[in-house]
């Protein structure tokens, strides 16, 4: 099995933490897998000078910019507001965390008029 990823690179964009970084480094020096691209790192950051990762020539590492683009911010920018008008209209957000607030009676999502603005108590 080892055989099929020797031509694999692992790439995380997302959060340092998804990663092992002794297991990483382990199947780079192994050539488990051929290389990793992060744009984050998998331990502290900003990662230690002796690190492993950093001196591997099969290693990329970028500073957690590899979204950036200006169609990135447009799409971000346009994402917010479809967000607020959902919210605003009394829809809830398409991506919630933790969906169980959305069923607490002080937290129900209604549309927003004139006569009744945008609020949302604290629990008790």
């Amino acid at each position: 099995i080892r055989d099929r990823y020797q031509r694999r690179v692992h790439g995380n964009t997302s959060r340092g933490g998804a990663i092992n970084e002794a297991a990483l480094v382990k199947a780079l020096t192994n050539k488990w897998i051929s290389g990793a691209a992060l744009d984050v790192f998998p331990g502290q950051e900003p990662p230690p000078a002796d690190s492993p990762l950093l001196k591997m020539d099969n290693v990329i590492i970028s500073p957690h910019m590899a979204w950036y683009s200006e169609e990135a911010l447009w799409v971000m920018r346009q994402r917010n507001m479809e967000e607020f008008k959902r919210v605003l209209t009394g829809k809830p957000p398409a991506n919630v965390l933790n969906p169980e607030v959305l069923q607490r009676p002080n937290c129900r999502l209604q549309p927003v008029t004139d006569e009744r603005p945008a609020k949302c108590s604290k629990p008790n």
